[in-house]
């Protein structure tokens, strides 16, 4: 049954009663949601849609609410909201059909028990906005996040918004990694590890629509990673990319959700890297700047996904004869690398002609994933001592000492300026540098 409760209207008793039903069979998910629940505003359906928003679920019911309400709650209004149930068995369409109850934006689809990659191929073709996005049902952002990403896309006409994202324990709620960027125009050309630095995921990017449908991009329809030959394409694609330095996605980094299947499926992180490479190869991308960009991105990915896994010999030896069969890549030079610990990993594992063994295997793994491990806790200690620097200095900064201490040494600090200056570009350029400050034209 399809629900449609308008903005201001005065519901009939048959009507009261099915929301009266509806809430009062929610309630024990909402008593046990892990989020407070904010209060519904209803919306009526927008009018020339800017965004589409696609959103697949599967039993999702514990953090499905906050998810939604950080669509439905967004400065931005004129979107469209289409949600893909993925033949959950918990409470998750529920929910979804709760919220569609009241917000004429959203559309709920339902399907049998796929995977995220056919949920979201499902909702492509109903994509009526300039732009569309893609968000994972256990993660949130901030309000202002599709309005941000519109705008920045309108101003500089650009085919792809990337912004900066934080992910979230789920149990102790602290920060774990995250990805920043700054605020500005991504050279394709001359950026390392592109497909890396970007992250080949959808949920921190608006991508434009006819980028996808002249290119007719899908995602790849399989447990995990199927965003993966999507985003690689779609930047490689793509003529304009902005970066954002705001982090306005929050990663859920728990035991549910659409990446937790990662360890139960371990042959779709290989998949991924087979159907990029045919997915390049089929829109001519395979060529450079963008072929550089596919190898960097292979091994770490790749590297960094296998070492994550706890695999059988059985199972690495099917790896081993995957990736064989499809890249020619055990002629690849480490200097023609940039993750030089990938390489070896990947290398001395799965593209060398040495005899296979166990012993081997399990030493290498262990070797790279112990590295990765302390180069991860090495990285996150020294990012929490630049804030508190960072922090101190700014306090120093502020304060009465050393700001009469500058003022005191402004004379000073302007003359060893100017005899530094003419030491090394000499009298004319001083002159000519200390008139134009005068002036206020430097």
């Amino acid at each position: 049954m399809t629900l449609s409760i308008l903005n201001g209207e005065i519901f009939s008793a048959e009507k009261q009663n099915q929301l009266c039903s509806m809430m009062n069979a929610l309630q024990s998910v909402w008593d046990n949601a892990s989020d407070e629940v904010m209060p519904f505003v209803c919306r009526k359906k927008a009018q020339n849609v800017t965004v589409s928003v696609i959103v697949p679920v599967y039993n999702a019911e514990k953090f499905l609410t906050k998810a939604l309400q950080s669509i439905v709650n967004q400065t931005l209004e004129n979107i469209e909201i289409i949600c893909v149930d993925d033949g959950s068995t918990d409470r998750s369409l529920e929910i979804l059909n709760f919220f569609a109850a009241h917000d004429e934006r959203i559309t709920v689809i339902t399907q049998p028990n796929s995977n995220a990659g056919v949920a979201r191929n499902r909702a492509l073709p109903l994509v009526t906005g300039k732009y569309f996005y893609v968000m994972d049902s256990d993660d949130w952002f901030v309000p202002h996040m599709l309005e941000t990403a519109v705008n920045t896309a309108v101003s500089e006409d650009c085919d792809i918004v990337v912004w900066a994202y934080q992910a979230i324990d789920d149990e102790t709620k602290k920060p774990l990694w995250g990805k920043n960027f700054p605020d500005g125009i991504v050279d394709v050309e001359t950026a390392k590890n592109l497909f890396p630095y970007l992250s080949p995921c959808s949920w921190n990017k608006i991508f434009r629509t006819d980028l996808m449908r002249s290119n007719d991009l899908r995602f790849q329809e399989i447990t995990n990673n199927n965003d993966a030959s999507f985003s690689m394409c779609a930047i490689a694609l793509a003529k304009k990319i902005v970066t954002l330095a705001e982090v306005m996605y929050f990663y859920r980094k728990s035991g549910t959700g659409l990446q937790a299947t990662l360890k139960n499926d371990p042959f779709c992180c290989i998949q991924a890297r087979i159907h990029s490479k045919n997915e390049m190869l089929r829109l001519g991308l395979m060529k450079p700047p963008c072929e550089k960009h596919f190898i960097d991105a292979f091994y770490y990915l790749l590297g960094n996904q296998l070492a994550k896994m706890t695999l059988t010999l059985e199972q690495l030896i099917e790896v081993r004869t995957m990736l064989r069969e499809h890249f020619d890549y055990s002629q690849i030079k480490i200097d023609d690398v940039i993750d030089k610990e990938a390489y070896i990993f990947i290398q001395s594992m799965f593209f060398s002609d040495e005899e296979f063994y166990p012993t081997k295997l399990i030493t290498t793994l262990k070797q790279y994933n112990s590295k990765t491990s302390r180069f991860r806790k090495d990285n996150a200690a020294l990012q929490a001592k630049c804030k508190k620097l960072a922090a101190a200095n700014k306090k120093l900064k502020s304060g009465f000492s050393y700001r009469l201490g500058r003022a005191l040494t402004w004379v000073p600090r302007k003359i060893r300026g100017a005899i530094k200056c003419l030491k090394q570009h000499g009298i004319a350029y001083t002159c000519k540098r200390a008139i134009g400050k005068l002036s206020g034209k430097h």
